[in-house]
């Protein structure tokens, strides 16, 4: 406080006051020589004293003090103005930081809007691009998946027709290798045109189409289909399938690439002269399917990644067949799509157990 121009003014103000006084207190000769040294016994004489104060002060050192004052009145008048003059520069700095202070918060606050803004536009961009990477990703799994399946109902196919080729039939004998055919043909159709849907579509939704549908029809189904691969590698398939398992909601395309999977992957590593039994059973819960073979089995080191995608495992294909590493992890995709698990058991050299539990929804 101070420091503050106020201040200064009352501080010069006082000052200035003081010198007046002085200046009047000189001019009346309160401050005279002649009048500090007197005697004593001197007796003003009043006649003679107005005659004395009515002649001018022609005191030297009075003059003298009394321009000494002037000027320096002057010089504090000089300064009050200067200091005036600096107030006023000083208030005008200070409304020119005001309007200045007032702009920049202005432009803090817009500032703050764009920044909201570019907060939102870039959260909507990172959420773009997680939706769209996830299509990608939905897209790929599915075209995988289409892919791989194509190849066992043509291979299917090409077992049908060499029977034929090879084999002196019966009318009745030709006519089911005819409809298994017609069924494989069908297959390879739906996968294609599934393959077409995921190449146009912008977002496939690869869902599941549920029906309630027989569980032991979709096993006899398969186990035809993948009969003549097995005869090929002297391998014989046995379905044990229960004919009491309850029917339940599926999406019959999905689950016979699931079944036709396993039990082609079990002959697929399976030896000749060996069996792949296929069977269906169910409790309160669960429809259970279990696909079993005594073939080449899975290592202990293999079985912890069996269903990862693209792990093609250290056991090799009996038949010199290739091996994508899709097909297990198509089966359990399928099997979790439809709200249930699978499972694996083996031991290298003594064959391989999956079973799949598919819900039993009301």
């Amino acid at each position: 406080m101070t420091n503050s121009p106020e201040f200064l003014y009352i501080l010069l103000g006082i000052c200035f006051l003081v010198m007046l006084f002085l200046i009047y207190l000189v001019s009346k000769g309160k401050f005279s020589k002649k009048q500090k040294n007197a005697p004593p016994n001197h007796r003003p004489n009043p006649n003679r004293d107005r005659v004395r104060s009515t002649e001018p002060l022609n005191n030297p050192s009075t003059n003298s003090s009394e321009a000494k004052l002037r000027n320096e009145i002057s010089q504090l008048k000089e300064t009050i103005k200067n200091l005036r003059d600096e107030n006023s520069v000083l208030k005008m700095q200070k409304n020119s930081q005001k309007n200045q202070i007032e702009v920049l918060k202005k432009h803090n606050v817009s500032l703050q809007d764009v920044n909201v803004s570019l907060s939102s536009q870039r959260d909507k961009l990172t959420k773009s691009k997680d939706q769209l990477e996830e299509l990608q990703r939905k897209k790929e799994d599915l075209f995988a998946m289409a892919v791989h399946d194509i190849k066992n109902p043509a291979g299917a196919i090409k077992g049908y027709v060499d029977l034929l080729r090879s084999y002196d039939l019966n009318a009745v004998e030709q006519q089911e290798i005819m409809s298994h055919l017609v069924l494989t043909s069908s297959r390879i159709i739906e996968i294609a045109q599934s393959i077409s849907v995921i190449m146009t579509e912008p977002d496939p939704s690869g869902g599941l189409k549920l029906n309630r549908s027989s569980i032991k029809t979709l096993i006899d189904h398969v186990v035809n289909r993948n009969n003549n691969y097995a005869e090929g590698k002297g391998i014989k398939i046995v379905n044990s399938s229960s004919p009491d398992t309850p029917d339940i909601l599926i999406d019959e395309n999905k689950l016979d690439e699931a079944l036709d999977n396993l039990i082609n992957n079990a002959i697929k590593f399976g030896y000749k002269d060996t069996l792949v039994q296929v069977r269906s059973y169910f409790n309160s819960t669960y429809v259970l399917v279990e696909v079993s073979d005594n073939g080449i089995g899975i290592s202990k080191d293999d079985l912890s990644m069996a269903f990862n995608k693209g792990q093609r495992l250290s056991s090799m294909p009996t038949g010199g067949e290739t091996s994508s590493g899709l097909g297990l992890w198509i089966v359990k995709t399928i099997v979790e799509d439809h709200g249930g698990k699978i499972s694996v058991e083996s031991k290298l050299g003594a064959g391989t157990k999956f079973t799949i539990q598919l819900p039993i929804k009301v």
